[in-house]
C-alpha cells in the first residue's frame, strides 16, 4: 500500500460510526436510497468531469461507470458519444435505473452486480472508465485506482468532492450524538493516491450547486434520520434542525483525470 493509500485508509476509518451508536441504530445507515440517484433529462453535461470524459471517448467508444447509480455520471454524454455503457453497482435498484435511462436514451448497456474491484476480473473492460462520488466509500484505495486503470483503454475520470461528502451532517452529528466528525480525507489526497499509482493526474476544481436530492420533505427527513442512526420518533427534531443546521448549497467539485 503506498504511503497515502495508507493515509487515506486511517483517515476514512476515521469516519466509522462508533460501535455503540451502530447497535442502537434501527436501520443500516449507509443504504443509499436509489431515488437520489435517478438520471433525469437536465442531469449537467457542461462540467469538467463530462468534458474530460467526452474528449477522452471522441469521436466514439465504450464507458465503463463505477457505482453507476441511475447513470447520472455517464449516460448524460449521449448516444452520440458512446458505443456501449457498462454500469457497476452493489445495489440492483441502482442496475434497473440505469438500464431504464440508457434505454430511454438509446445507448447501449448492460450491467454488473457487486463491489468495486471484487468484481473487477468479471467486468469488461471499456475506452473510458468514469467514477463520480465513490472513492469517499474506499478503503483500500491503491488497488481500487489500479483496477479502474486496468479496465480503461484510454483513460479515466474521477469525480469527488473537495471534503468529505457527509461533511454537511457533521452539525447534526454533533446536535443529536455530540460526536466529532474528522476533516480528511480530501480530494486533495486522492491526487496523491493517483500519482503513488504510477499516473499524471489532471485536476481541475469548480463549485457546483448542490442537486436537489429528488426526495420530498418526509422521505429527506426519513434518510438524514437513517444516516444519523435516530428513531423515527425523533423526526419533528430532525426537520428543525435540518432547517438550521444542515449546509449544503454549493460543494467544491474535484475532477480528477490521467491518460492509460
Amino acid at each position: 500500500m503506498s504511503e497515502p493509500g495508507v493515509r487515506w485508509a486511517q483517515a476514512l476509518a476515521d469516519w466509522a460510526i462508533p460501535q455503540p451508536i451502530l447497535d442502537q441504530a434501527p436501520a443500516n445507515p449507509w443504504v443509499h436510497p436509489p431515488k437520489m440517484f435517478r438520471s433525469a433529462a437536465d442531469d449537467p453535461v457542461d462540467t469538467p468531469s463530462m468534458r474530460a470524459a467526452a474528449a477522452l471517448l471522441a469521436p466514439q467508444g465504450s464507458v465503463l461507470d463505477v457505482g453507476c447509480g441511475g447513470g447520472r455520471s455517464s449516460l448524460p454524454l449521449g448516444a452520440t458519444l458512446i458505443t456501449e455503457a457498462i454500469g457497476v453497482d452493489e445495489q440492483q435498484a441502482m442496475r434497473d435505473q440505469f438500464a431504464h435511462a440508457a434505454a430511454e436514451r438509446g445507448i447501449a448497456a448492460r450491467s454488473v452486480l457487486g463491489l468495486w474491484p471484487a468484481v473487477a476480473s468479471t467486468t469488461p473492460a471499456a475506452d473510458v472508465v468514469v467514477c463520480h462520488h465513490v472513492v469517499y466509500n474506499v478503503s483500500p484505495i491503491d488497488e481500487f485506482v489500479a483496477a479502474l486503470s486496468s479496465h480503461a483503454h484510454r483513460g479515466v475520470v474521477v469525480e469527488l468532492p473537495q471534503r468529505h461528502p457527509t461533511a454537511s451532517f457533521n452539525p447534526l452529528w454533533k446536535r443529536f450524538w455530540d460526536l466529532e466528525r474528522p476533516s480528511e480525507p480530501s480530494a486533495d489526497l486522492f491526487v496523491d493516491v493517483a500519482r503513488a499509482g504510477g499516473w499524471v493526474p489532471h485536476v481541475e476544481r469548480s463549485t457546483r450547486v448542490a442537486r436537489k436530492p429528488q426526495l420530498d420533505q418526509a422521505e429527506f427527513v426519513a434518510f438524514v434520520r437513517q444516516r444519523l442512526c435516530l428513531s423515527q420518533e425523533r423526526d419533528h427534531e430532525i426537520a428543525a434542525a435540518i432547517a438550521t443546521d444542515f449546509a449544503s448549497d454549493e460543494t467544491e467539485i474535484v475532477t480528477v483525470w490521467w491518460e492509460t
